[in-house]
């Protein structure tokens, strides 16, 4: 059975209002959210 992520909803934080600080926390964020939640990549 296959289950698709439709949306994600979550917090956090910014030091510096940059691209590159702003997308690393994202990608920490999501990889945080998706392990927490048992979420694998297919």
């Amino acid at each position: 059975m296959s289950i698709s992520v439709r949306a994600l909803r979550g917090a956090t934080t910014f030091e510096v209002d940059e691209a590159d600080h702003v997308s690393h926390r994202v990608v920490e964020l999501v990889s945080s959210m998706l392990e927490r939640n048992g979420v694998h990549h297919d």
